[in-house]
């Protein structure tokens, strides 16, 4: 076993060498992967190291951008020139054995799944989108950023109140500190179920609390023992036993989702990679085995609560997502995949798919994960930009319509130099604001997309060569050749 090792070892060695610089890889055992995701130091950054590591080699000559490493018996090329990785991208890759520490969390779904079975899943999920339209998820977003809104006034009305923090601690604090991410986290959250179901996150908890029984309370998370009147940290105040309830539902699925979302990609680049039953019985095996389960109820709940009509009802009569047999049509084929996945039984008319639930996982997560993301971002760098606040600000209150929307000065027109007639027959044909589609809002679309530029949610594409990748560089004496 030790002799093959080596081999794979050197054989991996050989297969970069000549081709393109090669640099250690230092094995992780991921016991400190926290600290290290929450170091703030720029040797804690992956992306950062690579980057680092990328202009060294440039300045040593090294083509394309790009080094190579043999992390346990794999050959890696990281690549960080567009002409190479394009002709990397171009000769159909494919993801595993790369994306095989995502299975157990997501499946079969379309982010691991390769070939025809990804474009057939692709061309549903996309279909089932395009058949429900951007509308419902325009008007779930409004209801999660007037939540968030509502949330953030409470907490500047309790500063500045008489009795509030605001009143002791105004001369030491210049402004209220508020953690923002929690708050994007779970309003995305909710928008995003809401959009794959139809229904909202308390309608759905509600149908479950009213329900009971083996398939309603008893799989609940437990209780939050936080007080009636006091906020929870994802920023959310309740007053009632349904309001707790569903805040128990988020944050055990948010607190999930947070852990696998650091240790899913570390494992991709460790040891524990080599086997499965060893990482299983590893203390970050087993907390992820927890993580999973948690993160894949709420999942389940939207597949039990989803509305005919709503994406994740449309994606159920699918044949890449296994379809619904049986008598009972969208509805049965719904509830058997519930019912039989929570541990109700095997009886029914219905045959439960796998694959919708694992589609159920993914699009949650996906959904929820890349929107608070990116919106983290754009208020950081908004944040350090007044000129850019003032510019964003202006051109969202020159459209009297989304002035409305926002609650913000009482929709008032903003005139302009066209003639009054016309300002008149401009408003009456506006009849969404303009940020509603990105050819109305430029200004809100160049911040977006600047941010995405910036800190783009996806950064890193791992994939693995079926082919020879060739590209040549003419920007060197004579042109370089580089093939992997």
């Amino acid at each position: 076993c030790a002799l093959w090792l080596l081999w794979e070892v050197a054989r991996a060695h050989g297969l970069l060498r000549g081709v393109l610089p090669v640099v250690p890889w230092r094995p992780k055992l991921l016991f400190n992967v926290y600290a290290r995701a929450g170091a703030t130091t720029r040797r804690g950054n992956l992306l950062d190291r690579v980057s680092r590591r990328m202009v060294k080699m440039e300045a040593a000559g090294g083509p394309h951008r790009a080094f190579g490493a043999v992390i346990g018996t794999c050959p890696f090329a990281h690549i960080g020139g567009a002409g190479l990785a394009k002709a990397a991208l171009a000769g159909q890759p494919v993801k595993a054995p790369l994306y095989h520490a995502f299975k157990a969390f997501a499946g079969e779904g379309i982010f691991t799944a390769e070939g025809k079975d990804w474009a057939d899943k692709r061309g549903e999920v996309l279909g089932a989108f395009a058949a429900v339209g951007l509308e419902p998820l325009a008007a779930a977003a409004m209801r999660s950023a007037r939540g968030l809104t509502d949330d953030l006034d409470r907490c500047f009305s309790r500063e500045s109140s008489p009795g509030g923090a605001g009143a002791t601690n105004a001369a030491t604090s210049a402004a209220l500190v508020v953690e923002m991410l929690p708050r994007f986290q779970r309003a995305t959250l909710r928008s995003t179920f809401e959009f794959l179901t139809g229904v909202t996150i308390e309608e759905a908890v509600s149908s479950t609390l009213a329900h009971g029984g083996a398939n309603g309370a008893h799989h609940a998370p437990a209780p939050v023992s936080v007080p009636i009147d006091e906020a929870p940290k994802g920023g959310v105040g309740f007053t009632t036993a349904a309001e707790a309830a569903v805040a128990a539902w988020e944050d055990e699925y948010l607190k999930a989702a947070t852990a696998l979302r650091h240790l899913i990609p570390a494992r991709a680049r460790s040891i524990w990679m080599a086997s499965d039953w060893l990482y299983g019985l590893s203390p970050v095996g087993r907390l992820e085995a927890r993580s999973i389960t948690a993160a894949r109820r709420l999942p389940l709940l939207a597949l039990r609560a989803a509305r005919p009509g709503s994406p994740l009802a449309i994606l159920a009569k699918g044949a890449a997502h296994g379809g619904c047999s049986g008598h009972g049509g969208i509805a049965r084929g719904l509830w058997e995949v519930c019912k039989r996945t929570l541990g109700g039984g095997s009886g029914g008319n219905g045959t439960p798919s796998k694959g919708l639930l694992d589609e159920a996982v993914t699009l949650l997560f996906a959904g929820h994960d890349t929107q608070s993301a990116t919106l983290s971002w754009a208020i950081l760098r908004l944040a350090g930009d007044r000129a850019a606040q003032d510019i964003l600000r202006a051109s969202l209150l020159a459209d009297p319509i989304a002035t409305a929307d926002l609650g913000v000065g009482g929709g008032d027109i903003v005139h302009n130099n066209a003639p009054r007639g016309e300002q008149q027959q401009q408003q009456q044909q506006q009849q969404q604001p303009a940020w509603r589609t990105s050819a109305g809002a430029p200004t809100l679309e160049a911040v977006l997309r600047e941010t995405l530029r910036l800190h783009p949610v996806a950064p890193l594409i791992v994939r693995r060569l079926t082919s020879d990748a060739v590209s040549v560089d003419d920007t060197g004496s004579g042109g370089r050749t580089v093939v992997l």
